[in-house]
């Protein structure tokens, strides 16, 4: 029996299509197999991670001149390992004292290892900017603003400082260094 190229065309794209199919309600299959033996949501498992509203927020002012560009993603890096120093200087994160080195070197290192107890957390609000950025991209200096409140033996107290820190890059991970506070001021908002 002889069959004409057409026909074997025809064959040829319905086993693809098959194939296809297959392979489409395999995947489906084992997404519903998975969900329901783990109670894993498959939507969830794409969704980003939403931010506490209490976490500490970041506003960025524009850069002194720098002696390399600074790209945004590696700001936010920074950002967030300076925060991430913070909480775990002011004892609002727990770290066990063998993960101090995992997001901290040096003086701040040393501060961190002498807590004894951890501080009443707030949320802060910052404003940064970065002063320096090595040539080689491994050390960065920022100044930060920072305005919070918490509460103190009944009171609620405003917090107002100025600081400026020194994070390094090891192994790319930035590490907190060191930081300074220039400048200090509180004021007692109300009595609870």
């Amino acid at each position: 029996m002889n069959k004409s190229p057409v026909k074997r065309l025809l064959g040829l794209a319905g086993l693809v299509v098959g194939a296809v199919f297959a392979l489409l309600l395999t995947a489906r299959v084992g997404v519903f197999i998975e969900s329901a033996t783990t109670g894993a949501d498959p939507e969830a498992s794409l969704s980003l991670l939403e931010v506490p509203v209490d976490a500490d927020v970041i506003t960025w002012l524009p850069n002194a001149e720098l002696a390399r560009p600074l790209e945004a993603t590696v700001r936010d890096e920074i950002g967030e390992a300076y925060l991430l120093g913070l909480d775990i200087l002011d004892g609002s994160v727990e770290v066990s004292p063998d993960e101090y080195a995992v997001h901290l070197t040096g003086a701040a290192l040393s501060t961190a290892q002498t807590l004894t107890s951890p501080q009443s957390p707030s949320r802060r609000s910052h404003t940064m900017r970065v002063t320096f950025y090595s040539a080689d991209g491994q050390v960065v200096e920022v100044e930060d603003a920072t305005a919070s409140a918490f509460a103190a033996a009944g009171r609620i107290i405003a917090r107002s400082e100025r600081s400026v820190a020194v994070l390094v890059l090891v192994d790319g991970v930035w590490h907190l260094r060191h930081r300074v506070v220039t400048e200090l001021e509180t004021e007692v908002i109300s009595a609870q």
